[in-house]
């Protein structure tokens, strides 16, 4: 029986594939989800934001500008705010529903679809520059409406 070199090489080829996947062949790790219980939803959180920079000079990398906001309270709410795009006398507050806040906090302060405010709260002056905004604003007091979409509720309060 004849066997030419390339008949040889590529059975070779052929047995050397069979043996590697036999020997590297892992079993695939079976992923177990995160299930939040009633003593883990409790748990205060804290929420980092961070620019990606050196931090002696804010340039290259590494960790600049840290801030820390707590959540995980029951009136605590993460989320952005923005300055209306059609009435600029209006800021909107977005909120992501899963992220954002716990299932009780939404259920005590938002489900009913309007977000009340008693008190006037003036905007933190980092907060007007970063929107590129100048002098003093304040959110308004009253009863606001909550708009749902696609688990984001956004809130709409005029400023003065």
């Amino acid at each position: 029986m004849k066997i030419s070199i390339k008949h040889f090489l590529l059975f070779t080829f052929i047995l050397l594939e069979v043996c590697s996947v036999m020997a590297f062949a892992t079993a695939t790790p079976v992923c177990t989800p995160v299930v939040p219980n009633a003593e883990f939803s409790l748990k205060t959180k804290i929420t980092i934001s961070f620019t990606i920079a050196r931090r002696r000079d804010c340039e290259g990398f590494g960790i600049c500008d840290i801030s820390v906001s707590v959540s995980g309270k029951i009136n605590s709410a993460t989320g952005s705010i923005y300055q209306d795009d059609l009435n600029k006398s209006l800021m909107v507050i977005e909120i992501d529903k899963a992220r954002g806040i716990s299932a009780e906090t939404y259920k005590k302060y938002f489900s009913s679809g309007v977000f009340l405010m008693e008190d006037d709260s003036p905007v933190p002056s980092e907060i007007v520059q970063q929107l590129g905004l100048t002098g003093s604003k304040t959110l308004v007091a009253g009863k606001h409406k909550i708009v749902e979409r696609n688990g984001i509720l956004f809130i709409t309060i005029p400023v003065k």
